[in-house]
């Protein structure tokens, strides 16, 4: 305790609201501390004496928080740590630690503040913009998907309607052809001899009507993922549906990353709540995060999506045997800008907003992995309640 020869520091120190401790310039023991630090730490002063530092700080921080302390400059100093409260939670601590002559010998006193909210808030802030930034691209790209849609459709209709033409003009030609044939024997048309016309020309008219017909696929993809999501949350959706059109958007970016990619769905499952455009939004996302986690063309992803009646939920799960999660990056991979990929562009936000929808949808969201062995998530959605009535009987 500090002597009484003090005691007008000690009356600044005891009625500061700001908290306060004060500890030994050599051990780093606590030697005394003001109220406003007990209740920020939610202990009673005698603890704080006896416990120290010990009371509060995350042990990963300990030592590294002792050196700081202990290492004060003469000017005050700011520094962030983390600390846990007395019920357990977790929050961020920014303290200033400056060097103090007293008779008792050299002292270290140290001012504490809690910036857990303000760091909350600043985070709301930057993912609200994030959002509204997000917005606008969406925006842009729809009007831009609409126009290159359009301009695209035209030509494309030109070409189906051209081979429909083709084809006709293939039935009533192939006849005249035949019988020249027979009275004259076999003879090449571009390279190909006349006797194998009569199957390759088909397969040339079918190659073409299925290429044209993917491409108004894509189209048709496209337009719908950029439109703007009407619908609310309580439509009746089939998620295999939803993850059909997903895949088909993503054929490409699957193609680039593995070799072997797997789709499989129950027969007969129950429709769920919620919106088809923002859930093919998480399916999109987490698909994206299974293929960037791949370190090899050979290493697989699957989707697969059944029914658990007992629960009465319509499951779906994404795994990978890509490089995994760290345990460390586990606890952290819902926060808003955290991101392992930032170097690739990744902004941290693609799990952020998948959680959010997934919550919106009364659903939820769980992962396995194993570092080096992959990765499978597995999301949850409750079933229409009388739909899931009908699969119990």
């Amino acid at each position: 305790m500090l002597q009484r020869d003090w005691e007008p520091f000690r009356r600044f120190f005891e009625q500061n609201e700001e908290p306060l401790i004060f500890f030994n310039a050599k051990t780093c023991e606590v030697v005394d501390v003001n109220q406003a630090a007990c209740h920020l730490f939610g202990h009673n002063h005698d603890a704080m004496i006896d416990e120290g530092l010990d009371l509060f700080c995350d042990p990963n921080e300990l030592d590294n928080l002792k050196g700081i302390i202990l290492n004060a400059a003469p000017s005050e100093q700011a520094y962030v740590t983390t600390y846990f409260r007395r019920d357990g939670s977790k929050s961020v601590l920014r303290f200033r630690s400056s060097s103090i002559e007293m008779q008792e010998g050299r002292l270290i006193c140290c001012s504490f503040r809690d910036i857990g909210d303000e760091i909350r808030r600043k985070e709301e802030g930057r993912f609200r913009q994030a959002q509204l930034i997000h917005a606008n691209k969406m925006g842009a790209l729809g009007m831009l998907v609409t126009s290159v849609a359009h301009e695209i459709s035209n030509p494309n209709n030109f070409i189906m309607h051209n081979n429909q033409i083709l084809a006709e003009i293939w039935k009533d030609v192939f006849p005249i052809l035949r019988e020249y044939y027979r009275e004259n024997g076999d003879y090449y048309l571009g390279g190909i001899p006349l006797s194998e016309f009569e199957e390759v020309v088909p397969r040339l008219v079918y190659g073409i009507l299925d290429g044209s017909e993917r491409i108004g696929r894509i189209i048709s993809d496209l337009r719908d993922f950029v439109r703007s999501d009407r619908a609310r949350v309580d439509s009746s959706v089939d998620l295999a549906e939803v993850v059909s059109s997903a895949v088909a958007l993503m054929r490409t970016e699957i193609g680039k990353h593995t070799n072997s990619f797997s789709h499989k769905c129950e027969e007969g499952l129950p429709p769920i709540r919620g919106s088809s455009q923002k859930l093919e939004q998480v399916v999109i996302n987490l698909l994206m995060n299974a293929l960037q986690a791949l370190t090899d063309r050979d290493q697989p992803v699957g989707i697969r999506i059944g029914y658990d009646a007992a629960a009465g939920q319509v499951v779906l799960s994404i795994s990978d045997k890509g490089s995994g999660i760290k345990e460390l990056e586990r606890s952290r991979i819902m926060e808003p800008f955290y991101s392992t990929k930032l170097d690739k562009g990744g902004t941290g936000l693609g799990l952020y907003i998948s959680h959010s929808i997934i919550r919106e949808h009364n659903g939820a969201i769980s992962f396995e992995s194993e570092p080096g062995s992959g990765t499978t998530v597995y999301v949850r959605f409750p079933v229409v309640a009388a739909a899931a009535g009908e699969g119990t009987q």
